[in-house]
């Protein structure tokens, strides 16, 4: 048999934010309708403004802007922050036009 040196990286999934997403992103859909069922369920009123601490790339803030909410969203991570589709302010605004 032949044998193939591996390299290990030693680093957190969290610190690769595209493959973050390919991983963890394919459900965004339900957990959008899951937040907003939350909304009408629990929040006693309509619900305009949605901020998410720790958003990672913002894949859920992108469909709630969309959708009509205002967002903000802060990365807790560096390279999720350069990989975010608007500027890199802190927090990061959102417009539904994003």
């Amino acid at each position: 048999g032949v044998t193939v040196p591996v390299e290990t990286i030693r680093a957190s999934i969290y610190d690769f934010p595209k493959y973050y997403d390919l991983l963890f992103g394919s459900d965004c859909q339900a957990e959008y309708h899951f937040i907003r069922g939350c909304f009408e369920r629990h929040a006693g009123g309509p619900v305009r403004r949605v901020f998410e601490p720790a958003c990672g790339t913002g894949r859920l803030l992108v469909r709630f802007a969309r959708a009509g909410y205002e967002v903000a969203g802060l990365p807790a991570r560096r390279r999720s922050r350069d990989a975010l589709p608007v500027p890199r302010n802190r927090p990061c605004p959102l417009t539904p036009s994003t």
